[in-house]
């Protein structure tokens, strides 16, 4: 018998690419950066550090100017993603219902901080999960 059953975010309780691509067009073109991304493109690199992301899309720049870039960028995101939510896939609240009724369910994510307790405000999960790691 599992002790628990620990969750990801991004492709399992939601999609927020759509929100993201948004967002960090925006923070691109407000940081004087000509690159523009997909949801596509970043569901290919969601899972990845962070930085990893960041230097992918800005193979060219040096840590400080991806730094302040990722930095906006991830201040765009949050700002966006805290209007208009990601897409909760189907039946996840109801599967979520039954299992937590059984096991302690928690929540981790190599995403920045505050992140996973966004998702948990604007999905109304919070109550399922007993902890949460970022």
């Amino acid at each position: 018998m599992a002790d628990g059953i620990i969750f990801d975010v991004d492709g399992t309780v939601w999609d927020s690419t759509p929100v993201v691509e948004d967002a960090w067009n925006v923070a691109l073109e407000e940081s004087g950066v000509e690159e523009r991304v997909t949801a596509a493109r970043l569901k290919g690199l969601f899972g990845l550090p962070m930085d990893d992301i960041i230097k992918d899309i800005l193979p060219w720049a040096d840590r400080a100017t991806r730094d302040r870039v990722g930095e906006k960028c991830f201040k765009c995101e949050h700002d966006y993603l805290a209007k208009k939510a990601g897409v909760v896939y189907e039946g996840f609240e109801d599967m979520l219902k039954i299992l937590s009724k059984k096991y302690p369910l928690f929540i981790v994510s190599n995403c920045q901080a505050g992140y996973i307790e966004l998702m948990l405000e604007k999905t109304g999960f919070g109550p399922y999960f007993k902890d949460l790691l970022t």
